[in-house]
């Protein structure tokens, strides 16, 4: 356990980053990501999901539930207070049940690593992994599937555009694709002009 210096714990949240390993002796590896959950942080790292609560000015991390995700590298905040876990070992789901935050594996769509997650056009969370996958809170509960018929392949990377919406890099021989709404739907289609461009996320600075 490790007091804090200040009364309100989460004004401490970044500097877990730095102190989590040292912690109840927890061996988290490299901090990802971080997300609130019921009064609690998530905490998503090299060695599997983390959470952090705060009592008394003192701050405990153990591990957040009991699912085997493996590495965790994306958190994405869905209603009712819910975060959806992007992680080596596919796609889970934290909830607080009776004050305990639970970890589920979510949907029975085969993801495989969870690579990248985005704001969905049109609503919901774009997953990519291995293939693109849509996750959607429907009557309170979440379902994922396939985003759109576009056979991606693996993806690599995604990124917003004005509009709403999404360039999405992959491994499929068209290389990139787009996620739109058409009539109200969501559709991913190749991105044609896109075809000749061989990286995304890369410069160079040379003169």
């Amino acid at each position: 356990m490790m007091a804090l210096a200040r009364t309100s714990w989460a004004q401490e949240v970044p500097s877990i980053a730095c102190i989590v390993n040292d912690i109840n002796n927890v061996k988290a590896g490299s901090v990802r990501v971080m997300r609130d959950i019921g009064g609690e942080v998530l905490i998503g790292a090299e060695e599997g999901l983390f959470r952090a609560r705060g009592v008394n000015g003192v701050v405990t991390v153990d591990p957040a539930g009991n699912a085997d995700t493996g590495g965790v590298s994306y958190l994405h905040d869905l209603r009712g207070g819910r975060v959806l876990i992007g992680a080596e070992k596919g796609l889970f789901l934290a909830r607080v049940v009776d004050d305990v935050v639970a970890v589920d594996r979510v949907g029975k769509a085969d993801t495989g690593r969870v690579s990248e997650m985005q704001n969905a056009p049109g609503g919901g969370v774009l997953i990519g992994a291995d293939g693109l996958f849509l996750a959607r809170v429907v009557n309170d509960r979440v379902t994922v599937g396939p985003a759109g018929t576009a056979d991606t392949g693996s993806v690599l990377y995604m990124h917003d555009l004005p509009g709403g919406e999404v360039l999405i890099r992959a491994t499929a021989t068209e290389g990139w694709f787009l996620a739109h709404v058409v009539k109200g739907a969501m559709i991913v289609d190749p991105a044609a002009d896109m075809r000749d461009i061989q990286s995304v996320g890369s410069c160079s600075t040379s003169p």
